[in-house]
């Protein structure tokens, strides 16, 4: 899919901005000290008011400690969540704003549209701990309704029910609505959300999925007679624990297509194929799922990237995985980190399930599910319900129990799974006695299940735990140039390498990757095949070259990659205003290059003896709810290094005074935003020139504290990889009045009340630069896309 900027601004209203009769976006005016309000998401303003109404957006506010209802001022504001729905009538570039430190008790019913330019956006005010917001008996604490352009952050949110009943964080639903675009949801705390489930409910169905799903977040495109879906819907820097039943689930009834499985259709799908299209699910921490982890359904070009789920398949008596996909066409799942998944219905990490195509697993890591590392679970041979043309590459796997691959039907086409590095377990566990490496159940006819293996580590540091291959005669299972060690090799295997790897394994903390790199001496280093359509760079950002190396580690342990610079590393944090890169995952059709048919190595397997450290034990994660915070979800600790650098003009400035940020190695024409941290604040974006370079000159707002502060980076890298370069800046005492300037090709935005702002002000002249930054084509909602490495 070709993503293009969409304006989503008429010039007619341009030349209304530029004559100060209409305000493009969202107000910015001082703060009250002390009262930072972060209302606007990555592709608007941001928000800081101390007054309702400016120009034609008003702010609504909502402080449920009051002891009597207002009527939406911030000095006299609703006293709790139903007065506010009832009252306040939003428009475009409106917002609703909840007193932080405050508890309410309801259902929030986000029912009015925003615009591409002036979304309408749900947050926080004042100073402490983000609002929260109980569903008290709802069945969900926040309802997007039928709505499109809405942005909810920086709020907590629970819903408690006993488990037979529906109960949801997040609730995104539109029927019969046509597309509802510019869906926002992040830096949001969701816990405690107690919904139905299979293990309280029985039934035909599993209970707490489909349509009418339970969970954190839950979006869902429903009706039969007007094509719905959520293009280019945004879940990033979430924080979900103690949810039942799915963490992040997406669902469509526009399910309905030749390739599906025969018990969806007519039964779960009723209406004609419209996939929720150009998803970009980022950077959110999950912790104790009673079901699945992530799963987007009848999804298309979607990206599922830099999160994080400690613990799932805890509660539902159900099949449940970690991060999967069904029924869906090329969705990426890359930099994910999934962990102690429980059970061993399923119970792996991640899944390739049925009636899907193009499905592509690369740089993610796995480690202690008892389930196993992965599940590939179609449905049918040469019937609707096949796997097809999927690739599992570049990831690593720990301590996974029971299985590392199980197919658990027949209609698995053309899986390509290579340079993957897997870790067996050297002690069981309570049901689990042996580890089926490769296990294959119900082949229907010869040539059911096409599966290649190439460039992978299977090892192990002990033999006490049995390992089998458990292929029936209908699998077609190739494989070339794989390590086996204490493993006995793939049957019809060739030029496999039956020796130890040779990890640095300095220890054996599966949170930490890079133990499991090759030493300098490995046999893994440059035996790999070459194979057409792999990435350009392996899990840690490495360039590959030549003939690749075996495993998911180009380069040995204390190697540098010649081909990236020693520069500035990309922040591990994701900026709360950040939006995703514009690139979308690639399409490429997996390798189909027949298996080398050299015959293997007559020589004995290597005797050198394994290291002795056993797998880390670390008791599964607590289920209390964390504090509620402010501050951005760390991506995991394998994000690949990346040649993106940056300086600024200054290092220490005093509020009001001039700065100018420049970034290097970004990706040609893409753009990139600026953002000053820790209290979120979008100095302004920029188009990356052809030389790869992005300048942004701005004013620092005059009510930044003083103190030290970081100023973000966050694009496309020349590598195509989304990236965050973190700027060191010290703010000195005092201040003086500052106004950005348009600069170059930048998109700047910080107003003289101090904080950033990509509305208009009164004067032609504001309207004319916003006109000459439109023309060149850099708008936030360009920012919302995805990218995949390669």
């Amino acid at each position: 899919m070709k993503f293009g900027i969409k304006l989503g601004v008429p010039l007619a209203a341009l030349a209304l901005a530029a004559s100060g009769l209409l305000a493009i976006s969202g107000p910015t005016v001082a703060a009250d000290a002390g009262d930072p309000v972060n209302l606007y998401g990555a592709n608007t303003a941001l928000l800081t008011s101390t007054m309702d109404t400016v120009g034609t957006a008003t702010t609504y506010y909502v402080d449920c400690a009051a002891t009597t209802n207002g009527v939406g001022t911030k000095a006299s504001p609703y006293d709790g969540v139903r007065n506010m729905n009832l009252t306040a009538v939003l428009k475009p570039g409106d917002a609703v704003a909840f007193k932080r430190g405050s508890s309410c008790v309801g259902q929030v019913h986000a029912q009015y549209s925003g615009t591409a330019a002036a979304p309408i956006t749900y947050g926080s005010y004042g100073v402490g701990a983000n609002a929260r917001i109980e569903a008290n008996g709802n069945e969900t604490a926040f309802w997007v309704k039928d709505s499109e352009y809405v942005t909810v952050q920086d709020l907590e949110l629970s819903a408690m029910g006993d488990g037979k009943s529906a109960r949801r964080g997040v609730w995104v639903q539109a029927t019969n609505t046509g597309d509802r675009h510019g869906i926002t949801l992040q830096r949001l705390n969701i816990h405690d959300v107690r919904g139905q489930m299979p293990s309280t409910m029985g039934g035909a169905l599993p209970a707490g999925k489909y349509s009418g799903a339970s969970g954190g977040i839950v979006v869902e495109a429903l009706g039969t007679t007007t094509a719905t879906e959520f293009p280019d819907l945004l879940i990033q820097n979430n924080t979900i624990v103690n949810v039942d039943r799915e963490g992040i689930y997406l669902w469509s009834n526009w399910c309905m297509r030749p390739e599906l499985v025969a018990f969806w259709s007519g039964q779960l799908c009723t209406a004609p194929w419209h996939p929720i299209t150009g998803s970009v699910i980022r950077n959110n921490v999950l912790r104790s799922i009673g079901g699945d982890g992530i799963a987007p359904m009848t999804a298309q070009d979607t990206l599922v990237e830099y999160n994080t789920l400690e613990g799932f398949h805890l509660r539902s008596g159900g099949y449940n995985a970690g991060m999967w996909s069904a029924n869906s066409v090329d969705v990426t799942f890359q930099h994910n980190d999934t962990s102690r998944g429980h059970s061993q219905l399923d119970g792996m990490s991640y899944d390739v399930d049925h009636s899907s195509q193009g499905m592509l697993f690369q740089y993610n890591r796995s480690h202690d599910n008892e389930g196993g590392f992965f599940l590939i679970c179609p449905y049918g041979n040469n019937m609707p319900g096949e796997a097809k043309d999927f690739t599992i590459r570049y990831n690593l796997s720990v301590n996974d129990h029971y299985t590392s691959f199980w197919v658990c039907n027949s209609g698995a086409k053309n899986g390509q799974i290579y340079n993957n590095t897997i870790f067996i377990p050297q002690t069981t566990i309570a049901g689990v006695t042996n580890h089926g490496a490769v296990k294959t159940i119900g082949n229907a006819a010869p040539g059911s299940i096409v599966l290649n293996f190439t460039n992978n580590i299977f090892t192990r540091q002990n033999t006490s735990v049995p390992v089998y291959w458990a292929s029936s005669s209908q699998a077609t299972i190739t494989g070339s140039n794989n390590l086996f060690n204490n493993v006995t090799p793939l049957p019809g295997a060739t030029s496999s390498l039956l020796t130890a790897p040779q990890l640095s394994l300095l220890s054996d903390a599966p949170a930490n990757a890079s133990v499991f790199k090759p030493n300098t001496n490995s046999p893994v280093l440059g035996a790999g095949k070459v194979i057409p359509g792999a990435p350009e760079r392996d899990f840690f950002g490495n360039k590959i070259t030549g003939n690749p190396s075996v495993g998911f580690s180009q380069l040995a342990i204390g190697q540098v990659d010649p081909t990236t610079p020693a520069t500035t590393a990309p922040a591990t944090t994701a900026p709360a205003t950040t939006a995703p890169a514009t690139t979308a995952p690639a399409t490429t059709a997996p390798a189909t290059t027949t298996p080398a048919t050299t015959v293997p190595p007559t020589t004995a397997p290597a005797t050198t003896t394994p290291a002795t450290t056993a797998p880390a034990t670390t008791a599964p994660a607590t289920t209390t709810a964390p504090e509620p915070s402010n501050s951005p979800v760390a991506s995991p600790s394998s994000t690949p290094t990346s040649s993106a650098a940056g300086t600024l003009s200054t290092a220490t400035l005093a509020p009001g005074g001039e700065l100018t940020i420049t970034g290097r190695n970004f990706k040609p024409g893409t753009s990139a935003s600026f953002t000053l941290h820790s209290e979120p604040i979008l100095l302004g974006a920029a188009k990356v020139a052809d030389d790869g370079t992005v300048t942004l000159r701005t004013t620092l707002p005059a009510n930044v504290p003083a103190g030290s502060h970081t100023v973000v980076i966050a694009g496309t890298s020349a590598e195509g990889r989304s990236v965050q370069v973190s700027l060191a800046l010290t703010v000195a005492g005092g201040s003086q009045p500052g106004v950005t300037t348009a600069a170059g090709t930048s998109t700047t935005a910080a107003a003289a009340g101090g904080l950033a702002s990509t509305g208009v002000s009164g004067t032609l002249i504001g309207g004319f630069a916003l006109l000459l930054v439109i023309g060149g084509g850099v708008l936030f909602a360009a920012t919302r896309r995805r990218s995949a490495n390669h």
